[in-house]
This record gives C-alpha cells, sequence and structure tokens, in this order.
C-alpha cells in the first residue's frame, strides 16, 4: 500500500530553511506522540498488508515538503521501535583510507560525522542510523542494495556493512 509521512496521523517536521521546501522529523514530538504516529502502520502490519512509503511530509503551515529518505526511514524506525537498515551503493561507511568501516558504537559513529571523509549522502545517512540507533536502542546498520546476499546476511545476524551497535 502506497502511503506517504502525510497518511494518518502526519509525522511532525520541521522545516529547513536553507533548502526551501524540505522538512526533518521533529524528534522531541514525534517523541512525546510516537503511538499515535505508529498507529496506521501496526494497524497495516496486523491486517499483513505492506506499506511503501513516500518521504513527502506536511510542514507546520501545511505545505508538503520533501524529506531525506534515509531520516524519513530513521523517523518511522523510531516510532516502531525498530532496527533499520539502510541501503547503499557501498558496502560500508568508508574510513580516509578507503576501507569498509565495521561494528561501532554510538560515540565512535557521531565521531565519524565530524571527519571530512565522511561526506554528501554518506554523511545524512549516518546522520539517519545514529538518529535512529539512539532513540531506538536497536542495532542500525548501512550496507549495499547491489549485493542482495549481504542484506540477507545482515537480516540473519551476520557482521555486514557498517553496524551501529
Amino acid at each position: 500500500l502506497g502511503l506517504s509521512l502525510v497518511d494518518g496521523e502526519a509525522l511532525p517536521l520541521h522545516q529547513n530553511l536553507e533548502l526551501g521546501c524540505v522538512g526533518t522529523p521533529n524528534w522531541a514530538d514525534i517523541a512525546t506522540n510516537k503511538a499515535k504516529y505508529a498507529e496506521l502502520l501496526e494497524h497495516l502490519f496486523k491486517a499483513q498488508v505492506t506499506p511503501v512509503m513516500s518521504s513527502i511530509g506536511c510542514l507546520e503551515n501545511g505545505q508538503l515538503a520533501n524529506v531525506n529518505a534515509d531520516l524519513a526511514a530513521a523517523a518511522i524506525a523510531f516510532v516502531l521501535d525498530a532496527e533499520l537498515l539502510l541501503l547503499s551503493d557501498v558496502d560500508a561507511i568508508l574510513n580516509a583510507n578507503g576501507e569498509a568501516i565495521g561494528d561501532i558504537t554510538l560515540s565512535a559513529g557521531y565521531a565519524l560525522l565530524e571527519q571530512s571523509f565522511v561526506q554528501g549522502g554518506m554523511h545524512v545517512k549516518l546522520e539517519a542510523a545514529l538518529e535512529a540507533a539512539s532513540r531506538c536502542r536497536r542495532m542500525t546498520a548501512i550496507t549495499s542494495w547491489q549485493k542482495p546476499a549481504q542484506v540477507v546476511a545482515l537480516l540473519q545476524g551476520d557482521s555486514v556493512g557498517t553496524r551501529i551497535l
């Protein structure tokens, strides 16, 4: 079933004024009202319906806004208290030497955000992974969508990609 962040009880967003019509999750409001935001999704899961979420949300003024898909996924994982798997075109977050970074702690993840080699889309992906891991207190992972065997291995509990534990 196709849904957006507006369907059901819309996830609250802050507008990113620098980027224009772009929203970011309002983590404080989501934390206060998690059950309300999870209600539609939980109902669909109980009915064995798989929702496919668009990352279009609604700002406080009613204007539709784009939300980075990784941040939207982190917010959904948070309301559902779920693990999060973020997919990328690379096997894992890479260090300054281009080598895959495996399992890390939250504090190591926050330290990585400060490094110049984590940039662009991977910076936002890591930020989303850290939000989900810190709020859900569950494993969050980043791995490649190009290698289905890695995704399966990760779902089976193997240490694949970058995992935030």
